[in-house]
């Protein structure tokens, strides 16, 4: 059964601070979801801020489990209800407690913990709610993390958080390491969309998830796939020297970096139905540059 916003109440929490209205409950905890997880569970993939279409697990593997935080209460509502598939309604930061969401977008898609930079068509249509304001409960990353059993696997995790990605995920420190395979929404060219934000794919991203341990295999920049974990040598280097040659800025310039954990012998989360994580024969086909690399 999917964890949903009124069964995310049956939860063993080491704290609770509830707010009720109507069939809803808004939830600020440090859950423990190993009361919730069906008794198969081996593993879990995660998904930070997964709007209206959150991670399913395998369909033809009941032992991972899915476990999807997303903060707006009508998106949460509107969430199809999957087996295996566990809803969190709050955000995940780098502290737990109550937080102000900022909606932007169709839908709240580009809502974030943080006010945007400029003025855009995604953000700046009163009519549709842009700019409107919601007290919303969050999650620390690191509560999150240690309410998983230790003895069940967190094989992926995907975050979309419109500029909050690396503070979240820094707040958890070396428990980021529980994870084998790491989705993350970037910036480049010095720019931020949010105010704010410290999510630039080469001057954070890069020299942090290498400190961890993880290795950079491909990344989503202006459409394309670009793979890395067998590029020529220096490509990355000369692409973030390119970078810091732009001034800081406001404006968009988003991405997704993809992460494994260096020596993990899970296999990449590719199975059927999901297609988040890129197959080598998808970089090949989409990257740029695939005539730099033996894939």
């Amino acid at each position: 059964m999917m964890g949903y916003i009124g069964e995310l109440c049956i939860f063993r929490y080491l704290f609770v601070l509830l707010s009720i209205s109507s069939a809803y409950c808004a939830v600020t905890v440090i859950p423990e979801f190993g009361g919730v997880l069906s008794p198969n569970t081996k593993s879990v993939v995660l998904n930070f801020g997964s709007s209206f279409n959150p991670i399913d697990p395998p369909v033809d593997d009941d032992t991972v489990s899915a476990i999807a935080f997303e903060p707006l209460i009508d998106v949460c509502g509107k969430i199809e209800r999957k087996e295996r598939l566990h809803l969190v309604c709050a955000a995940v930061s780098d502290r737990t407690g109550m937080a102000v969401m900022h909606r932007y977008n169709r839908g709240g898609m580009s809502s974030s913990l943080r006010e945007v930079s400029f003025q855009a068509h995604w953000n700046n249509d009163v009519s549709r709610g842009d700019g409107a304001k919601e007290v919303v409960p969050t999650l620390s990353c690191t509560d999150v993390l240690n309410a998983i059993p230790q003895d069940i696997t967190i094989w992926y995790l995907k975050t979309d958080m419109q500029g909050h990605d690396l503070q979240s995920l820094k707040s958890a420190g070396e428990e980021i390491r529980r994870i084998h395979y790491i989705k993350t929404e970037v910036m480049f060219k010095n720019l931020k969309s949010f105010e704010g934000a410290d999510n630039d794919f080469c001057r954070h991203w890069v020299p942090y998830m290498t400190y961890l341990g993880y290795d950079l295999i491909a990344y989503i920049r202006g459409g394309a796939m670009v793979a890395t974990e067998s590029n020529r040598a220096g490509y990355l280097d000369d692409v973030c020297n390119e970078d810091s040659k732009h001034p800081e800025g406001n404006w968009m310039a988003e991405g997704d970096a993809f992460w494994v954990l260096r020596g993990t012998t899970l296999p990449p989360p590719t199975y059927v139905g999901f297609e988040d994580w890129p197959s080598r024969d998808e970089y090949f086909k989409r990257s740029k540059h695939s005539d730099d690399y033996v894939l």
